[in-house]
Parts: C-alpha cells; sequence; structure tokens
C-alpha cells in the first residue's frame, strides 16, 4: 500500500481515481503525478524510483509539472518541466 510507503505519502496533497482505476496525485511541489493502476507488487520500487526522478528534475530543470508513470513496467517515466504543456 502507498500509506505504508514512509518516504513517499507525506509527500502527497491529494488522489484522484478515475472510473478505469488509474491514480494521479497531487505532491507538495506542485507536480502532478499520473501513477496509473495500483498494483501493489511494484508500488514501493514504483515510488523510490520517483522520488530519485522528482529531486533529479528538481535539482536540473528547476522542478517537474507532471511525471507519468504508466509505463513504468516497461522502463519509461515521462517528466514534462515546468511551463511545458503535454500536447493534446
Amino acid at each position: 500500500r502507498l500509506a505504508g510507503i514512509q518516504e513517499f505519502w507525506p509527500q502527497i496533497t491529494s488522489v484522484h481515481q478515475d472510473a478505469s482505476g488509474s491514480l494521479s496525485f497531487t505532491i507538495k511541489s506542485g507536480a502532478t503525478v499520473i501513477w496509473g493502476p495500483l498494483e501493489t507488487e511494484t508500488a514501493a520500487r514504483k515510488a523510490q524510483t520517483l522520488l530519485r526522478v522528482l529531486d533529479d528534475a528538481h535539482k536540473n530543470m528547476g522542478g517537474t509539472a507532471r511525471a507519468d508513470l504508466r509505463f513504468f513496467d516497461q522502463g519509461r517515466i515521462i517528466v514534462l518541466p515546468k511551463g511545458v504543456r503535454p500536447s493534446s
């Protein structure tokens, strides 16, 4: 469960789950995280990787507006810097 990940859960300010079960979060930095479906077996690894990615984004890009982890199991996290909007 995500609430049991001590480094991650306190950073979350809001949680949303859509009709398909996909989760998204807003974290204290203001970044939006598109988590995707909750899969408990990879949640801790996914959360730890996200924290490292967001820390890197903060240091190298001045923060992040959005992190998309829906493709995490394929080895990808999509990160968009502040001021960049995803194309529709």
